[in-house]
């Protein structure tokens, strides 16, 4: 379990509450994204916020064209309850001791696990956007090599707007 988190710890609690929208197909990918602009880059705006932030903070992202995980690279995703400790000092979140809410959690298959391993392994501090149709639920950074093929992509999500994610990403592996 501790390892299905390593990817997604640094924006554990970051609330992705609008999307930027890409011309990306349907479904589910993960990009990488880029310090700076090229070719193989495009531009999108991610709007992120916080419960204790009133102006969501916007952000261009230099994000890869093409992902390294894509839909045909899911398994299988669910929706899962969590309770996390909030850490001393962290005063994004007012008062509050811990979070809880609902994830979004997804298996790969062997061919995605070893993308997810090999590109985890070789951008560690980089920044991943996570992706489901078009628009960027969340942006965390690489903190460690992911090898076991499973992500959890903790947020404020109520459980509604993580069944609704999960259920996109669900019904395009029906179109698989």
């Amino acid at each position: 379990m501790k390892h299905i988190i390593q990817l997604l710890v640094a924006c554990v609690l970051a609330t992705p509450t609008v999307f930027a929208e890409s011309d990306s197909p349907s479904g589910f990918e993960m990009r990488l994204v880029q310090d700076n602009p090229s070719a193989d880059t495009e531009d999108m705006v991610f709007t992120n916020r916080t419960p204790s932030t009133k102006h969501p903070a916007r952000e261009v992202l230099h994000v890869q064209k093409a992902p390294f995980i894509h839909q045909a690279d899911v398994a299988l995703a669910h929706v899962q309850r969590y309770r996390s400790p909030i850490q001393p000092g962290d005063n994004r979140y007012g008062p509050r001791k811990e979070m809880v809410g609902y994830a979004i959690s997804t298996k790969l298959n062997d061919m995605g696990r070893e993308h997810l391993a090999d590109t985890t392994q070789q951008n560690i501090g980089k920044r991943i956007a996570i992706i489901v149709d078009g628009a960027i639920i969340i942006v965390p950074e690489i903190r460690a090599a992911i090898t076991n093929g499973e992500s959890l992509i903790l947020s404020d999500y109520t459980e509604q707007e993580a069944t609704s994610l999960t259920e996109k990403i669900n019904a395009a592996l029906d179109d698989k």
